[in-house]
């Protein structure tokens, strides 16, 4: 129900060109090794707990515009978009040169594959979310830990949670832009990253006896 990781989500594009081949099948390959790589640099255990990388979107075709209308036509061009989640201690430059490295290794099992792999921070229109950590030691945890008690009646998991230490959260901004120590407790979990996301009505109202408790600990 609450972390105090979280994770970078800065895209990471991966095209590949395969000249009259068969660039589809490489990307299928290439794929599940992205998926399950970690990232190098990670200071300690946790910050490596929370990497991740993710492809979530894939168009292949014919040309660099990826034409459809000819599917009997062998794709030449494939084009991945995917996020990358990374900890505190590491950063994008090292985590694209991460992905670089496992792209090399697709090109050795595929001879005259190219690959690019480049940074497609806030193409989107939405905020790139830093990655950011809060110390379980400090009031503003240790007063959730004891309001979760309160409520739940059991005690709170608190660190690097999955799957919860890959969501790209406010609590990052609000760390990195007003020096204030971000924590991410809520009631979903359930629903979370699937179309029409919701809660259950009882975690609802735990979540803000929770927040209820929390404010009168801290502000007295």
């Amino acid at each position: 129900m609450k972390n105090s990781y979280a994770s970078q989500s800065a895209c990471a594009a991966t095209s590949g060109e395969l000249q009259g081949g068969i660039a589809i099948t490489a990307a299928c390959s290439l794929i599940p090794a992205i998926n399950t790589m970690t990232f190098s640099g990670a200071s300690t255990t946790t910050h490596q707990s929370v990497n991740r990388a993710h492809v979530g979107a894939i168009r292949g075709g014919l040309g660099r515009e990826t034409v459809g209308s000819r599917p009997p036509q062998v794709a030449d061009v494939v084009t991945l978009l995917g996020a990358g989640r990374y900890a505190p201690s590491q950063d994008v430059t090292t985590v694209l040169n991460d992905i670089r490295t496992v792209a090399a290794d697709a090109c050795r099992t595929y001879p005259g594959l190219q690959v690019t792999v480049t940074e497609s921070r806030n193409t989107t229109g939405f905020p790139d979310f830093p990655p950011f950590e809060t110390d379980p030691a400090s009031p503003v945890v240790l007063a959730l830990n004891d309001a979760f008690t309160a409520v739940r009646r059991h005690p709170q998991p608190t660190g690097a949670v999955r799957p919860y230490c890959f969501y790209g959260t406010d609590a990052a901004h609000l760390q990195h832009r007003a020096n204030m120590q971000g924590v991410v407790c809520g009631p979903g979990g359930r629903y979370n990253t699937m179309p029409d996301e919701r809660v259950d009505i009882a975690d609802y109202l735990d979540a803000i006896r929770i927040h209820l408790h929390t404010m009168q600990q801290l502000c007295g």
